[in-house]
């Protein structure tokens, strides 16, 4: 397509002619083209949410109800609406949207060019036939005139006839945003065929490296907030019973329902605060909670180089690499149990009883009346076995068990564990029974392990490269105005200087303009 300056100036009277092309590049560069693909992206897209939504995991693995709901499955897996931005439709449209895209920087760069570097008609006869154009007249002196206009910028000057333009930046402003939308389609392009998606949990300590990761992220330290007792609360009374909080009175107590049999509230009952816990380690609890937080530090070449925090809706970014603070495991708590001392009946084989064992962690004393040796090492609140060995599975002392090791001659060694509330686990080697009976000064710690999503999309720096230049078209081409002004001096016998201005866009925000440049001149419109 060939477009003049005079044409480009003034597309409303004399529209250019459009030169014969193919039908397909005729397509590719049409904005109903791109707009219909852009109609098709979003409705589709709208579709498989929706899709989502309605239909849930479990539903799906069921066998079909009918031939309806088989065409619907059908349908799912043709269009892989369980993974949308992943599937063929949405990389064939965004495929062609961006060969689209490219097709019209392909035709419209070198108009653009031209009309850059192509100096405005110098024969200003041709503005006569102009309709739409500003036209002043005035007898102001040529002086005071140019001191009005100093700040266009002049690309001829001559006795005759000046013409300077304002805002030619704004010519590249559609240009400019093709550019941008062809890198966000490119971009979405290239991070639908791969990306990083994981997820990892970690206590405090531990520390998450992965081979594509630059850096590596060691938790500090994970914390779970909770709201302050407020009505509607589901909490624990004394460690024994479930109610929700009803309302507080005026003395400071508050009223709590009681839980009754299969869920049923009962009366309120007035319940000190003090006796009241709205974070019992349960999940039950999980709609008292206000946030969870992660502390970590970045590591790079092995020294910290950030310090930084994992909040819901508050990702850590490094590196193109997203951390989003997705749960927590309340179930499996990393325990960890301190004590003063262990007190430790000794007994025979028959159950009577010799002599108490005083223990302190790492210690390690003398059996009297054995060759062994004898040491008090972990200690676990609420003792289960699993595949690995003992565990603790809460903080609380429901079951504490003592880890004992012995040592004997020739260098003998055997652990066991011995339980402060089940005698009947109270054997030991050699000659004698162990049985831990007394506990003092222990202390118990609960750490629970926070859980991360981990995501990298590949052409995110294509997405973002895109998302500027396309602001910055934008802004050309809305903010910018580009205006050409003809300054016609008058020739003998006229006396009046003749202005013109011309503008594409917002002609009337010119005119003001212009009318407040020539603000206090003998001024004549012939608008």
């Amino acid at each position: 397509m060939e477009l003049n300056y005079q044409q480009y100036l003034t597309e409303r009277e004399t529209p250019p002619k459009a030169a014969k092309k193919s039908g397909l590049w005729e397509m590719l560069t049409s904005m109903k083209f791109a707009i219909w693909l852009l109609i098709i992206l979003g409705a589709l897209s709208l579709i498989s949410m929706f899709v989502g939504e309605l239909r849930s995991p479990e539903a799906a693995q069921q066998p079909p109800s009918g031939s309806l709901d088989a065409m619907g499955r059908a349908l799912m897996v043709l269009f892989q609406m369980d993974d949308p931005f992943r599937s063929w439709w949405y990389r064939l449209l965004l495929a062609a949207l961006s060969v689209s895209l490219f097709a019209c920087l392909i035709e419209r760069t070198p108009i653009i060019w031209r009309l850059w570097t192509k100096r405005p008609p110098t024969d200003a006869s041709w503005l006569r036939s102009v309709r739409h154009g500003i036209v002043r007249l005035t007898s102001a002196p040529r002086e005071a005139l140019a001191r009005r206009l100093s700040g266009w910028s002049w690309r001829m000057r001559s006795d005759t006839l000046w013409i300077g333009e304002r805002g030619r930046l704004g010519i590249w402003g559609p240009l400019i945003t093709h550019l941008g939308l062809l890198l966000i389609a490119v971009g979405a392009l290239v991070g639908s065929f791969g990306g990083v998606r994981d997820r990892w949990g970690g206590f405090a300590g531990d520390i998450l490296q992965r081979p594509d990761m630059s850096f590596a992220v060691r938790i500090d330290s994970f914390r779970v907030q909770y709201y302050p007792l407020q009505p509607g609360q589901l909490v624990l009374v004394d460690n024994e019973w479930l109610g929700k909080l009803a309302s507080q009175q005026e003395d400071g107590m508050w009223l709590v329902r009681p839980m009754g049999h299969e869920g049923k509230m009962t009366e309120s009952l007035p319940v000190p605060g003090e006796r009241i816990r709205n974070r019992f380690g349960n999940q039950m609890d999980r709609s008292n909670i206000q946030s969870y937080i992660s502390y970590v530090t970045l590591l790079e070449g092995g020294r910290e180089a950030e310090r930084a925090r994992i909040m819901v809706n508050s990702p850590l970014r490094r590196s193109g690499f997203r951390f989003y603070q997705s749960s927590y495991d309340p179930d499996e708590p990393r325990v960890s149990a301190t004590y003063e001392s262990a007190h430790i009946a000794v007994t025979d084989t028959a159950g009577k009883a010799l002599d108490t064992l005083v223990l302190r962690p790492g210690a390690e004393i003398s059996v009297p009346g054995d060759t062994l040796r004898v040491s008090a090492g972990e200690l676990l609140p609420d003792f289960k076995l699993g595949e690995s060995g003992g565990y603790s599975e809460s903080a609380e002392f429901n079951n504490p068990a003592l880890r004992l090791v012995f040592h004997g001659p020739n260098g003998f060694e055997k652990q066991q564990w011995t339980f402060l509330r089940f005698a009947a686990h109270g054997s030991g080697p050699g000659r004698y029974n162990y049985r831990l009976v007394e506990l003092s000064g222990e202390q118990v710690t609960a750490e629970m392990m926070t859980i991360w999503e981990i995501k990298r999309t590949h052409g995110g720096e294509l997405l973002w490269a895109g998302f500027i230049i396309c602001t910055l078209g934008l802004f050309l081409s809305f903010y910018v105005m580009h205006r050409v002004l003809y300054v016609e001096w008058p020739v003998p016998p006229h006396s009046d200087v003749r202005l013109t201005g011309l503008s594409r866009k917002m002609s009337h925000l010119f005119a003001r303009q212009l009318d407040h440049i020539l603000h206090g001149l003998d001024v004549r419109s012939l608008e």
